[in-house]
């Protein structure tokens, strides 16, 4: 019974016209804002951008113009048809609109303040002396490269600064913006949260000058990091610690040093091994030597040692059964997960992959409180409306682009995959009768659950196929995509940078 219901359905789907078009206006609407956002935001920096230049500073006028043009046309639209409404009309109008939006959110995200620090610094490197808040947790590079026993150096420390002023020769001026610094000797005292004061040289990053080469300024750039500063001794860094740190700074401090603590034996880490658990349970892969790091990513295994959306999936899977037997409410249920989810967060890294899957699942969650019906290419779609809207550079990051992609790849090709596995093997696995042993069904059971594995593999590594081969140049083996949303950009990086705080812009 459950084939003919599959074939009717699969005949009613060809023979309707516009089906899928109809489909996703009625039960994913946020699919068209979504799909808009992104064009907007590759149709600015991709093919306009060239046109008018790379000032940061010109104003987004005509997109504000066909904006205005967009409403009125739709609005006069709904004035004259609001009898006889035609919601894929609408839908289409939608999409334009956030096809200008987003082209307007990602000039206001790369519009410099008027006190920024990258109207300071050109392409010469200036002598200053410099005053902010340490973003993130200060990170030892590891000297593991093939010539590091030859070079007599000690480890270098990279952090982000959050930057309240500036002294240069003509006088202190106030400013603002995200910088990377990088001291030349190892910094144990600095904490996230500290205030400092440093002597330096600020500097623009260099463009690649091999092919292929790593473009570590892009990196920086899409993040909206565009200068740096390089402090020659750890003892030209004054902390100062008596200032009052940021709430949230606080909150984040408390519970990933309370994660750390309740997860590993010892705050530091000693070993691989050790270094591998904390990557996994907590995100930090800054530990990882080269050599481990590149033997996970030449076999494609790389993902096995990154924190990705699964494991706040299962996360939430796990809080979610486990507060059945406790006699929870499904809308109690819902409102554990929100805060568990929120929790999570607070400990990991703010990476592209796990919000995704936050955003996601507080989506399921509201839907249960609301009592509402979930669809899943809706809260997918809010998830990228979401982040976009934060920061819209990170429609370019690979990362970003394969945890979306391997999601919707298997939104929308596993059940066709499926589909014809069975069409080819006779609907065996699926064919059920009076006679049929207990046995068999089993076995029948078994299969199906293989086919869908099989499926969802197939449909993640088709849809990150060319992503992967675009940006790293190899294509993982299909039995590794399943996991395909983490951060594999981060991998090029590991050992040289340090991720700013996501969403950072000035």
């Amino acid at each position: 019974m459950d084939e003919i219901r599959r074939k009717l359905a699969l005949i009613d789907e060809q023979l309707t016209p516009g089906g899928l078009r109809r489909r996703l206006v009625s039960t994913a609407p946020l699919f068209f804002p979504a799909l808009g956002l992104m064009t907007g935001i590759v149709l600015q920096d991709r093919l306009l951008r060239p046109l008018s230049g790379s000032d940061p500073t010109r104003a987004p006028w005509p997109w504000l113009i066909a904006l205005s043009i967009l409403i009125g046309a739709v609005g006069a639209y709904l004035m004259r048809n609001h009898r006889d409404l035609q919601p894929q009309r609408l839908a289409y109008g939608i999409l334009l609109g956030f096809t200008c939006l987003g082209a307007i959110r990602l000039l206001a995200y790369e519009k410099p303040d008027p006190r920024d620090i990258r109207r300071l610094v050109g392409q010469d490197r200036v002598l200053a002396t410099i005053a902010g808040r340490v973003l993130t947790q200060p990170c030892q590079e590891q000297q593991d490269w093939c010539f590091a026993q030859l070079v007599p150096a000690d480890p270098s420390t990279a952090f982000y600064l959050r930057l309240d002023g500036i002294e240069t020769p003509a006088g202190r001026q106030p400013v603002v913006g995200t910088i990377r610094v990088q001291v030349d000797e190892p910094v144990p005292h600095l904490r996230i949260g500290d205030s400092i004061r440093a002597y330096c040289w600020l500097h623009r990053f260099e463009e690649p000058t091999n092919p292929g080469q790593f473009n570590f300024a892009r990196y920086l750039r899409l993040r909206n990091v565009f200068v740096g500063a390089s402090v020659p001794v750890r003892e030209a860094i004054e902390a100062r610690r008596e200032g009052p740190q940021d709430f949230w700074t606080r909150l984040r401090g408390a519970f990933t040093e309370a994660a750390a603590r309740g997860l590993l034996d010892q705050p530091f880490v000693e070993t691989q091994s050790q270094a591998m658990i904390e990557a996994l349970l907590l995100g930090q892969r800054r530990n990882i030597d080269r050599a481990t790091n590149e033997a996970f990513r030449t076999t494609g295994l790389l993902h096995l040692i990154s924190l990705s959306g699964m494991h706040l999936s299962i996360l939430i899977s796990l809080v979610w059964w486990c507060g059945k037997p406790v006699g929870f409410s499904k809308r109690m249920r819902a409102l554990v997960c929100i805060l568990a989810t929120a929790v999570f967060l607070l400990i990991v890294p703010p990476q592209g992959p796990i919000l995704r899957a936050a955003v996601i699942a507080w989506a399921y969650c509201a839907s249960i409180l609301l009592r509402r019906r979930s669809n899943a290419v809706n809260s997918l779609s809010l998830a990228a409306l979401v982040l976009l809207l934060i920061q819209p550079t990170q429609l370019f990051d690979a990362g970003w682009q394969l945890s979306f992609a391997s999601v919707a790849g298997i939104l929308a090709f596993t059940k066709r995959i499926e589909d014809f596995v069975h069409d080819r093997t006779g609907a065996w696995l699926q064919r059920t009768g009076p006679d049929t042993t207990p046995a068999v069904r089993w076995l029948q059971r078994i299969g199906r659950g293989i086919v869908t594995a099989l499926s969802v593999g197939t449909a993640a590594w088709l849809s990150s196929a060319g992503i992967l081969l675009y940006h790293f140049y190899n294509i993982t083996p299909p039995a590794n995509s399943i996991r395909q949303t983490t951060d594999r950009s981060f991998s090029s990086s590991a050992s040289s940078a340090v991720d700013p705080p996501a969403g950072q812009s000035n």
